[in-house]
C-alpha cells in the first residue's frame, strides 16, 4: 500500500530515504539503473534535480558528478563522439548542474549581448527557403548580422576575464572530462571538452535565455528565437570542429574554420586551474574526494526530491529489484545487495501518527493562514471552526473545548497529541516546519542568513501588519462606512510601504530577479503566507488596493491564481460571503435602503432558524403560542400557513403551493423560498444571518443585500433589526410590503423607536426626576387618575401601563411601558435622560420597541397626556447641506455683514462677525455665540413664532472645487414647527443668498470575475461605455479632459486618475443650478486576488431637487455593469 505524502514528510521518512540514497549515489551504475525505469522527459528532470537535492545536502556533489561522468565514458568506449550526447542519466545531471551552478555568469556575460538584439528588427536568417523579395541582398546583410554577433560572443566568453570569472566547479568537470578522454579517445579530447562546455553550458542559455532569466520571461519573438537557433548551430558546429553540409549554410563554414582553433586555446584555459600554486598541486584537487557532511540535514533537501524519490521508491520497486536480480555482477556486490535490502523494506512500517486538532475562525486572517499552510502542506489536522461573531456561546460543545484550552480565547490554537497547546500563528507554522518536513521555502533551516530573515521578519510583521489588522477586525463586526475609512488605517499602509521596500532588497540579497514572485525565490514563505492573508483582509478597508505595493501585489497575485489555486478558494468560502456583507454595509447609499426593526416571544435562536426556513412545523408551532385560540386550531388540523390578523393570503406566487420552496442553512448554499431566492453569505446562529436576494418579478440583474441581526431583551425575547439593500427603487415599495406580510406570517410586529427632545424652563433635572419617579406625584402634577398595584407599576386612563426598572438620580429613568391596546404581553422600553439646560431641564426620552402603526398615536400621547401638562416642548433638529459658488470668506461675509444680509433677504438685517453680538435675520432673532474664522459659525436664535425658546444653529464651512459646502445643524426647534423651520430656510434664507441645497449619493456593486485592471479600461473605453450606458458617452483618459455622458445631458471634466483604482470627475446634469457641478468618483476596489472589484459610485453635492434622477443613473449604471460582457484582454 502506498504510504501518502502530500506536500509533507514525516522526519522518519526522510531517514529512511536518505539511507537509500546514500548507497545510489555511491556507484553510477546504479543511478543508471533507477534512470531506465523513469517515464518520459519530465521525470528525467525530476531525477536530476533530486539527486543534486541530495548530493549537495551531503557535501558529495562533485565526487557523484565524476562518478557519472565516468559510467557515461565507460558506456560508449565504442562511440566516443556520443559521449554526453544522448539522452542519458549522466546528461540530464551535468545539464542541470551547470544551470544552477553557471546561472549568474552566463547572465553576466550573455544577458547584454542577447537583451541587444531582442525584440529588434535584426535578421540572422540565411535559408534562402525562409526569405522574400531580393534574397541575395537579403542574405548578405543577415549573414553579416549572424556572424557579427557570433564573433560578439565568442569574444565576450573567450575574454581572459571571462574565463577566470567561470565556475570553478564546471572548469573542474572540465578538467575531469578531458582526463577520462586521455585516457579512452584521446584524439578526441578537445571534441569532448567542447561537447560539455558548449553543449551542456553555454548553448543551452543562447538557446533559451529566457529560461535562464537572462530576458525577461515572454519577451522573445518567433524571429527572435530563430536567430537564436542558427546562432547556436554556427558555435556548436565550430565546437564540433565541423564545417556546414548545408548549402544554405555553407557561406559560414570560413568563419567556422577560422574559429575552431580559437575554441580550442579558449578550452586549454578552461582546463586550468586558477588556484593551483605548483606543479605538484592536483588541479582542482580540493573540489574532489572531499569528505561528505557527517550528520547530513534533511531541511537541506528539497522537498520535492523527498517526493520524487518516495514515489519510485513505492512505484517502481518491482521494476528495480527485478533489474538487480538480472544482473550477476550486482548480484555478487554488497553494496547493490544493501540497496536491495533496503529498497525491500522501504514503506513496510508507517510513521507514528500524531493527532492534532486546529482550532481556527475562517474570518481571522491569521487562522485561515495556518489553515492554508496545513491545507498547502498536506498535514493532518483535525479542524474545529470557532464562530468568532456568535455571542452566545454556551451550548456550543466546540467553543466549550476550546475556551478551556485557551485562556486568551484566540485563535488560531493548535492542540498536539491532547497535550501540548500552541497559541501564535507564526509560533503554530513554525512548529509544524520542526514536526514535519514541508519543503525548504517554506522555512530555509539549512541556511542560517535566509531562516534568519524570516524569523526577523516574522517577528516585524506581528507588531507592524497584525496590530492594525486586528483594529481592522474589531471595526468589522458592526462594521460603519466611517470605521472603514482608509485615513483610520495610515498605519497599516504605512508599513505595508516598508514591507514592499523589504521585500525588494531581500530578492537583491537573495540574487533573484525583481520578477520573482515571492521573498526569497519562487516559492512562497511563511513572511509570504501572512503578507498575502494580510493584504486580503485589508480590502476590506474602503479605498484599499494591492496596487500601491507592486513588489507585494506579485507576490500576492501569483499566490492566489497560481500556487494556491486549488485550497484559496476553500479557506475564503466564508469569508468572500463576510466580505461581500461588509463591503455593501458600507458602501450602499441610503437611497437604496429598507430598514425595519421587528420584536418577536421568540428568543433569537429560534427567529434565526424560523427566518431561514419559515414554514417548518415546529416553528410554527412555536409562532403558534403567543397568538389566538382560534389560530391554535388550524394549526392543530394541519394548516401551515398562518392567516394573523392583517395577513390575508393573498400574497400571489409566493402563497401557492406551486412556488419554489428551498430551503438551505450552510454558507454559500442557495435557496428560494416563495418566489423569494438567494444565497447565504454569513450565518451567526441566533445572532445574524447575511444574504444575497432577489424577487422572481425582478429585472434580470438586480440583487439586493438583506441582513437580519438579532438582539436579546428581556425575557430573552428577539428584536430583529432587518436591513435590504441594493433594492431596486421602483421595487422598494412593493418590497416593503413583502417583509410587512412575512413578518405578520411568523407572528413578528414591527416596530420603530421614538426619540423626542423635550425642552422644560421652569423645573430642573432634580424636580423632574422626584416627579417622574413617583407615580403619586407624577398623577398629582398631571391631574390624571392612576391605579397603583403593588409590584410598583401603575395604570394610567385604563390606556397605559407603565412599571420604572432602573433609576440613576436626577439624571436617568429607565422603565416597561405599553398602551393597553398592543399585543399581549407586548412591552415597550422607555429611556429618558435628564440634564440641566438654561435653568431648566432637558430630556431625550427614547421609547423603544413601539408598534409601527401605533407611533403616530404613541408620539401624541406622550406629547399632550406628559410633556404639555409638564410645561415641557417638545423638540427636533434640522440638518441641511448647502453648496455656494463662492469661496467661505465670501459666504461668512454675507451671513454676518447685516448690510450685505439684508440686501439679499429684503428685509432688515443684523449680523456681526464679534462673539456675542446681536443677530436678527428675518423671523429669526438671538446671538453669535461663536465665529471661527471661515470654518464655523454658531448662532443661538429663536423664532417670532416661539420668541422665549432658544435654538442653536451650527453652520460649518468646507471648501470645495469652485466654491464652499456648508453643513447646517439646527437643534431645539418645536417639533409642531420642523417643517416651518425647513421652509424657512429652504426658500426664505439659502435660496435668496444663493445657496443651493445638496445631498451625496452613494451606490455599489460586486464585479465578481471583472479586475480593477478591465473595469478602469472599460470605462474609459467610448465604445464600451456608450454600450453600458445606452446613450452616446465618454469619459477622457486624461486629467482635464472632457466628459460627456447621456448623449451630453451629463457633462464635466476629468479631475484626478489613479491607474486601476479610481476616476475623479466633476460633473453637472444640463439642468442643474448654473455652475454647481457634483464631485463624482468612480472607486474600484479589487477583492478575489484581483480578479473582482467592488465598483462605487460617489456623487456629493447633487441638488436635492435633482437628487431622483442622478441616483437612478448611478443605480442603473451598476445593474448595468453586472449585465456587461467584459474583454478578458
Amino acid at each position: 500500500e502506498t504510504m501518502p505524502v502530500p506536500n509533507h514528510v514525516h522526519k522518519e521518512t526522510t531517514s529512511e530515504i536518505i539511507q537509500l540514497l546514500d548507497v545510489i549515489t555511491k556507484k553510477s551504475e546504479f543511478i543508471t539503473i533507477f534512470y531506465s525505469v523513469l517515464e518520459g522527459g519530465s521525470e528525467y528532470d525530476l531525477f536530476a534535480k533530486a539527486i543534486l537535492s541530495y548530493a549537495h545536502a551531503a557535501g558529495k556533489t562533485m565526487d557523484i558528478l565524476q562518478n557519472v561522468v565516468q559510467s557515461e565514458f565507460e558506456a560508449n568506449i565504442g562511440t566516443p563522439t556520443s559521449i554526453m550526447r544522448g539522452n542519458t542519466a549522466a546528461s540530464r545531471i551535468l545539464g542541470l548542474f551547470c544551470r544552477q551552478e553557471g546561472k549568474q555568469f552566463l547572465k553576466k556575460q550573455l544577458s547584454p549581448s542577447i537583451n541587444s538584439i531582442v525584440g529588434g528588427e535584426i535578421s540572422f536568417e540565411i535559408d534562402h527557403c525562409k526569405l522574400s523579395g531580393d534574397i541575395p541582398v537579403q542574405k548578405k546583410a543577415n549573414l553579416g548580422n549572424l556572424l557579427s554577433f557570433a564573433e560578439c560572443v565568442l569574444s565576450t566568453i573567450a575574454t581572459p576575464e571571462s574565463i577566470l570569472d567561470m565556475p570553478r566547479k564546471i572548469k573542474a568537470l572540465a578538467f575531469h572530462i578531458q582526463r577520462l578522454a586521455t585516457q579512452h579517445s584521446p584524439e578526441n579530447t578537445m571534441l569532448l571538452v567542447g561537447g560539455f562546455v558548449m553543449l551542456r553550458f553555454i548553448n543551452p542559455a543562447l538557446m533559451t535565455p529566457d529560461f535562464y532569466g537572462l530576458v525577461q520571461s515572454g519577451s522573445l519573438s518567433m524571429t527572435d528565437r530563430r536567430n537564436l537557433t542558427l546562432l547556436c548551430k554556427l558555435i556548436q558546429n565550430i565546437s564540433n570542429q565541423r564545417l556546414c553540409n548545408e548549402e544554405w549554410m555553407l557561406d559560414c563554414n570560413e568563419f567556422i574554420e577560422k574559429n575552431m582553433h580559437r575554441l580550442e586555446e579558449f578550452y586549454v584555459h578552461v582546463l586550468m586551474d586558477p588556484m593551483q600554486e605548483t606543479d605538484e598541486q592536483e588541479p582542482f584537487g580540493d573540489l574532489f574526494n572531499v569528505t561528505p557532511t557527517e550528520q547530513l540535514n534533511p531541511e537541506a533537501i528539497d522537498l520535492e526530491a523527498f517526493k520524487f524519490f518516495h514515489d519510485i521508491f513505492i512505484d517502481r520497486k518491482s521494476e528495480l529489484l527485478e533489474a538487480f536480480g538480472q544482473d550477476e555482477n550486482l548480484r555478487e556486490s554488497k553494496e547493490a545487495m544493501k540497496l536491495v535490502e533496503l529498497l525491500n523494506d522501504y514503506g513496510e512500517t508507517t510513521p507514528p501518527e500524531v493527532n492534532i486538532e486546529l482550532y481556527y475562525s475562517p474570518l481571522c486572517p491569521f487562522s485561515r493562514a495556518v489553515w492554508l499552510f496545513c491545507l498547502e502542506t498536506g498535514i493532518p489536522v483535525v479542524t474545529h471552526k470557532i464562530d468568532l461573531l456568535k455571542e452566545d456561546q454556551a451550548l456550543d460543545q466546540e467553543y466549550k473545548k476550546f475556551s478551556q484550552l485557551s485562556p486568551s480565547l484566540q485563535v488560531p490554537l493548535l492542540h498536539v497529541d491532547g497535550e501540548f497547546v500552541l497559541e501564535e500563528s507564526a509560533a503554530i507554522c513554525t512548529y509544524l516546519c520542526d514536526l514535519f518536513y514541508v519543503g525548504n521555502h517554506w522555512l530555509p533551516k539549512a541556511e542560517l542568513e535566509s531562516v534568519s530573515r524570516i524569523h526577523q521578519q516574522l517577528d516585524w510583521i506581528q507588531h507592524a501588519i497584525q496590530i492594525p489588522v486586528l483594529r481592522l477586525w474589531e471595526a468589522c463586526k458592526n462594521p460603519t462606512a466611517e470605521a472603514l475609512q482608509l485615513t483610520r488605517y495610515r498605519d497599516f499602509v504605512t508599513n505595508l510601504e516598508i514591507l514592499d521596500k523589504m521585500y525588494a532588497m531581500e530578492k537583491e540579497r537573495c540574487n533573484k530577479l525583481p520578477t520573482c514572485p515571492y521573498f526569497q525565490g519562487n516559492a512562497p514563505s511563511l513572511v509570504d503566507l501572512f503578507t498575502i492573508l494580510s493584504l486580503s483582509f485589508g480590502q476590506l478597508i474602503q479605498g484599499f488596493t494591492v496596487n500601491k505595493f507592486p513588489t507585494l501585489k506579485l507576490a500576492y497575485y501569483h499566490f492566489v491564481n497560481q500556487y494556491s489555486k486549488k485550497y484559496w478558494k476553500q479557506i475564503n468560502y466564508e469569508f468572500e460571503g463576510f466580505f461581500k456583507y461588509v463591503i455593501t454595509a458600507t458602501s450602499t447609499g441610503s437611497v437604496q435602503q429598507i430598514r425595519q426593526s421587528v420584536l418577536f416571544q421568540q428568543t433569537p435562536h429560534t427567529i434565526y432558524e424560523m427566518v431561514q426556513d419559515p414554514e417548518n412545523d415546529i416553528f410554527l408551532f412555536l409562532a403558534s403560542k403567543t397568538i389566538s385560540t382560534k389560530t391554535n386550531a388550524k394549526l392543530k388540523r394541519g394548516l401551515k400557513k398562518l392567516n394573523t390578523e392583517g395577513g390575508a393570503q393573498d400574497d400571489k406566487a409566493e402563497e401557492t403551493d406551486e412556488a419554489p420552496y428551498v430551503v438551505n442553512l450552510d454558507i454559500g448554499g442557495e435557496f428560494n423560498i416563495r418566489g423569494r431566492e438567494g444565497t447565504n453569505l454569513l450565518l451567526v446562529p441566533g445572532k445574524k444571518i447575511v444574504q444575497t436576494s432577489r424577487m422572481s418579478d425582478w429585472e434580470a440583474g438586480y440583487l439586493s443585500t438583506v441582513i437580519f441581526e438579532f438582539e436579546t431583551i428581556e425575557n430573552s425575547q428577539a428584536l430583529l433589526h432587518f436591513t435590504e439593500l441594493n433594492c431596486p427603487s421602483e421595487n422598494s415599495k412593493a418590497q416593503e410590503e413583502h417583509w410587512l406580510r412575512f413578518w405578520k406570517k411568523i407572528n413578528g410586529v414591527r416596530v420603530d423607536t421614538i426619540d423626542q427632545t423635550i425642552v422644560l424652563k421652569t423645573k430642573g433635572p432634580e424636580m423632574l426626576f422626584n416627579i417622574l419617579t413617583d407615580w403619586r406625584l407624577l398623577s398629582k402634577t398631571l391631574k390624571s387618575k392612576m391605579k397603583f398595584e403593588e409590584n410598583g407599576g401603575v395604570h394610567m386612563h385604563n390606556k397605559v401601563y407603565a412599571k420604572i426598572t432602573s433609576t440613576v438620580p436626577n439624571k436617568r429613568i429607565v422603565q416597561d411601558w405599553r398602551c393597553t391596546d398592543w399585543p399581549e404581553d407586548f412591552f415597550g422600553r422607555v429611556e429618558q435622560d435628564l440634564q440641566g439646560y438654561e435653568g431648566g431641564c432637558r430630556i431625550r426620552c427614547q421609547i423603544h420597541m413601539v408598534p409601527y402603526d401605533r407611533v403616530k398615536s404613541v408620539e401624541k400621547l406622550w406629547k399632550s397626556s406628559m410633556w404639555k401638562k409638564l410645561g415641557g416642548i417638545v423638540c427636533t433638529s434640522l440638518e441641511q447641506n448647502i453648496t455656494f459658488l463662492i469661496s467661505p470668506a465670501q459666504v461668512c461675509n454675507i451671513l454676518l455683514n447685516g448690510t450685505t444680509l439684508s440686501s439679499k433677504l429684503k428685509s432688515k438685517c443684523v449680523a456681526t462677525p464679534d462673539t456675542g453680538s446681536q443677530f436678527i435675520a428675518g423671523h429669526l432673532k438671538g446671538t453669535v455665540m461663536r465665529y471661527d474664522e471661515h470654518k464655523r459659525i454658531v448662532l443661538c436664535v429663536s423664532h417670532k413664532d416661539w420668541p422665549n425658546h432658544n435654538s442653536l444653529v451650527t453652520l460649518t464651512l468646507n471648501p470645495v472645487e469652485n466654491g464652499t459646502e456648508v453643513h447646517m445643524y439646527h437643534e431645539n426647534i418645536p417639533s409642531a414647527s420642523i417643517k416651518n423651520i425647513s421652509d424657512m430656510w429652504s426658500n426664505d434664507f439659502w435660496e435668496k443668498i444663493d445657496g443651493i441645497l445638496t445631498t451625496n449619493i452613494q451606490t455599489s456593486c460586486i464585479l465578481n470575475s471583472t479586475s480593477p485592471e478591465i473595469l478602469y479600461m472599460t470605462l474609459l473605453d467610448k465604445n464600451a461605455l456608450s454600450q453600458i450606458v445606452g446613450s452616446d458617452s465618454c469619459i477622457s483618459p486624461k486629467v482635464g479632459g472632457q466628459v460627456s455622458l447621456y448623449d451630453k445631458v451629463v457633462k464635466g471634466g476629468v479631475s484626478a486618475l489613479e491607474l486601476n483604482t479610481s476616476i475623479t470627475m466633476s460633473l453637472r446634469y444640463f439642468n442643474w443650478p448654473f455652475g454647481l457641478q457634483a464631485e463624482t468618483c468612480f472607486k474600484l476596489d479589487e477583492i478575489n486576488g484581483g480578479k473582482g472589484t467592488v465598483f462605487t459610485v460617489q456623487q456629493n453635492r447633487v441638488p436635492i431637487n435633482q437628487m431622483e434622477d442622478a441616483a437612478k443613473n448611478c443605480e442603473e449604471l451598476c445593474k448595468q455593469l453586472k449585465k456587461f460582457k467584459f474583454s478578458k484582454k
